[in-house]
């Protein structure tokens, strides 16, 4: 084990597999791991979780009484839980598997068999994702009550009661497979509400049904815009996996909204939008990028080196996010000096090899004053090698 520090103290363990169970308590036994508590089911671990404090929990793609991914779900519904850090473990290595999960709101995902070297990046990067300076539901409040406010300028109260009578009748035409009906309807709501992103999730169902891919994507994207608005990071994910596996593309939304509200001065919610785009598209640079010129912008600067150090984990590929880090964490002037000063009398003497002028003569003449100042500073032996000097 490569850890030298104990990553999670309480685990959940969900499977219905008694030797995925074994498998998953002997690594977080080998994390530091001390209480670990292991069920078949979603419901009896969500009841657990409900009532005690779990730092991490490894979940299985089957329990006994659901799938992993409707398991996920559930925690990411509750404030309590929604950004508990969850790992899922699986035999599935198919694209769709992958993106489900993911859809689903898991924090990492691991193909059995697997390493405990590959856990633990995993469950090290979790642990860094959910952790959040502020209060998330603080910043979900803020987004959602500015979208209310526009929401209230552009669409009147009776609107938005005759535009949830059109989306009513459209989703039971829908149901009638009355596929050109139902886009009537929709379209009527959206005239009435532009911000119904139900509505143009329906009208991109009816769409399908006539099997018009185009604008098919064209309304799950719209729908995906709108939701983001809303901060509504399940559906936006959901919607981002489905455009996916139907092979079409997405611009991250999140993206947008971050950009509007960072222009708008809007601080607190824009560095809320800037995560969810790094959570949404963690490939994307631009987003990590932006995550962390945002912290940067209010003064987080650990945040922000935390952010980039997740960034490169991702992908050794993003120049500018190695660029960024590289300017933060440079040595300044001053530690150079500290460390020159430290090995001061092996310095000392092999440069009088080559020149018989005191060693302070050879810096530049702002080095000079820096390294005077410097060891003024500091107490013996240094004093001695500057008298010497």
């Amino acid at each position: 084990m490569s850890s030298k520090r104990r990553l999670f103290r309480n685990v959940v363990i969900v499977s219905e597999h008694e030797g995925h169970s074994r498998v998953d308590r002997e690594v977080a036994k080998g994390l530091g791991a001390e209480i670990m508590a292991v069920f078949t089911t979603g419901r009896e671990a969500e009841a657990y979780i409900g009532n005690h404090h779990v730092d991490l929990v490894i979940c299985d793609k089957q329990l006994a009484d659901m799938d992993g991914y409707a398991f996920m779900r559930a925690l990411r519904e509750s404030p309590t839980t929604a950004n508990l850090p969850v790992v899922m473990a699986t035999l599935e290595n198919r694209e769709l598997s992958v993106l489900e999960a993911i859809a689903s709101g898991c924090s990492g995902y691991l193909l059995r068999p697997y390493s405990i070297d590959t856990f633990e990046r995993q469950a090290e990067t979790a642990r860094k994702i959910r952790r959040l300076p502020e209060s998330v539901t603080n910043w979900a409040a803020q987004l959602k009550a500015k979208r209310e406010e526009f929401e209230a300028d552009e669409v009147s109260p009776e609107h938005k009661r005759n535009a949830r009578s059109f989306f009513q009748e459209g989703s039971r035409l829908l149901l009638n497979q009355e596929w050109d009906v139902a886009i009537e309807a929709f379209e009527q709501a959206i005239r009435l509400n532009a911000a119904y992103a139900e509505a143009f999730e329906g009208m991109a169902q009816a769409y399908r049904g006539l099997r018009n891919k185009p604008r098919y994507l064209e309304n799950l994207t719209r729908a995906a815009k709108h939701y983001a608005w809303s901060d509504r990071y399940v559906e936006v994910r959901m919607l981002h996996g489905e455009i996916l596996r139907e092979g079409g593309h997405m611009a991250n939304p999140f993206v947008a909204v971050a950009k509007t509200l960072w222009r708008e001065q809007d601080w607190e919610a824009g560095l809320l939008a800037w995560r969810r785009a790094a959570m949404l598209t963690p490939e994307d640079e631009e987003a990590w990028l932006g995550l962390a010129m945002a912290q940067l912008e209010r003064g987080k600067m650990e945040q922000a080196l935390s952010t980039l150090e997740l960034a490169m984990e991702e992908s050794p590929d993003f120049v500018q996010v190695r660029d960024l880090f590289a300017h933060l964490t440079q040595e300044r002037p001053a530690s150079i000096l500290e460390r020159v000063l430290d090995r001061w009398d092996d310095l000392r003497d092999s440069l009088r090899q080559f020149t018989e002028k005191p060693i302070a003569s050879l810096l530049p003449g702002s080095m000079q004053r820096m390294l005077t100042d410097e060891r003024q500073a500091l107490p013996s032996p240094r004093a001695e090698a500057r008298e010497a000097s």
